[in-house]
């Protein structure tokens, strides 16, 4: 339903992020580490132990998967640290861009008042921007309105796709019927169809790496832990692997994080300590 609604709306338009994406291969040619991490949605507190954990330095840094805000109480915390660490990125998800579309179209329809916009409406009830909003204006309090534009700005002019030599870093999965160039917003923030369950193997190089469809209904029963899909590429590597572990779930939640290395099976740390 919220793909319908919202796929298609005005992005800005992002090149790859060629230079971020020099830098991270770099740093793994070299022996260093490279961590991607699922959807944050808020909780700063889960990224912050799992960057204690991690430490990241010149060789070894993050990549959030998109997803950093709404549902969650601290969402204006989790982009103060994607926007000032200095070894700590992120690329965009469907939130992001539904924040930056509700904020834009509160600033040209809005008469005035935030509730009057049925974007921002929509944004707020639906995707949980009531709790992205509430933590702004507790933190800014008269500031809140000028953050959340600054920010919203910020978030929409994100990466949509990082592509390194052996893997595909993206928020919600990739369009298996197109080249991995002819990838659109839509599919690469949206996407529920997954290339392995249709298509078989998309790229034999490369693992796809991503988060947005919540593991739990990937792995019916298998909640708060990350899925790797059942094909393996010639390496012996996974073909793709969701690492959305729900960490806005008081009861089975946990923000996961993943290295990247060519070790066939997968090393994942959790913000819960395992």
């Amino acid at each position: 339903m919220f793909q319908e609604q919202w796929s298609g709306i005005n992005y800005v338009a992002v090149e790859r992020a060629t230079g971020l994406e020099a830098r991270l291969q770099n740093i793994l040619d070299k022996g260093g580490e490279v961590w991607a991490v699922g959807d944050v949605h808020g909780f700063s507190e889960h990224l912050k132990l799992l960057l204690k954990r991690i430490q990241p330095s010149p060789s070894t840094e993050v990549v959030l998967l998109g997803d950093l805000i709404d549902r969650g109480p601290a969402s204006h915390e989790v982009v103060a640290l994607a926007r000032e660490h200095p070894h700590l990125h992120a690329i965009k998800g469907n939130h992001e861009a539904v924040f930056a579309q509700a904020i834009a179209a509160n600033l040209i329809g809005g008469n005035g008042s935030r509730k009057h916009s049925k974007t921002y409406t929509d944004w707020s009830t639906m995707f949980g921007g009531n709790c992205t909003e509430n933590g702004y204006k507790v933190t800014w309090g008269d500031q809140a309105e000028v953050k959340m534009f600054e920010d919203a700005m910020w978030l929409n002019a994100l990466p949509e796709i990082i592509i390194l030599d052996r893997w595909i870093l993206c928020h919600a999965g990739i369009d298996p019927r197109k080249e991995l160039n002819e990838q659109s917003g839509d599919d690469l923030l949206w996407t529920r169809h997954f290339f392995d369950q249709t298509h078989g193997i998309y790229d034999p190089m490369r693992t796809v790496v991503h988060g947005h469809m919540v593991t739990g209904k990937l792995d019916e029963g298998k909640w708060g832990k990350p899925h790797a899909s059942n094909l393996r590429l010639p390496d012996g590597r996974h073909a793709r692997i969701g690492i959305d572990t729900s960490a806005y779930s008081k009861s089975s939640g946990t923000l996961t994080a993943i290295k990247l290395d060519m070790s066939p099976e997968p090393c994942f740390i959790y913000s819960d300590g395992q």
